[in-house]
């Protein structure tokens, strides 16, 4: 069964094409090669890290993955507490949000 993220990627292809809108396509292209070629590694926080943390967390970073051309760090207050760190198809939640929502699923 096709993920919702799938459908709506499926409708919004078909859309462009049907549409003969060929900028749109290759705007689909392009942001597509652009993400899959981002090298840069994301931290969300909950809370403004401090630069020993930021520093701290670069290294551990760049450690696990030696090509990652950098660290970016965003705040997101949504993720309650914790960490979440994003590289390419990695993923790592450990925020409280995530927590909640894996309890949640074992729940239902």
């Amino acid at each position: 069964m096709p993920s919702r993220g799938t459908e709506l990627a499926d409708q919004l292809i078909t859309y462009a094409i049907n549409q003969k809108d060929y900028k749109l396509l290759g705007y689909i292209q392009e942001r597509i090669s652009t993400i899959l070629n981002d090298t840069t590694a994301t931290v969300k926080t909950a809370v403004l890290l401090s630069n020993s943390d930021q520093q701290e967390l670069t290294t551990s970073i760049k450690n696990r993955f030696p090509e990652a051309s950098g660290v970016r760090f965003e705040m997101d207050a949504g993720l309650i507490g914790g960490i979440e760190v994003m590289y390419k198809d990695y993923r790592y939640d450990g925020s409280v949000k995530g927590t909640l929502s894996q309890l949640k699923g074992s729940i239902l």
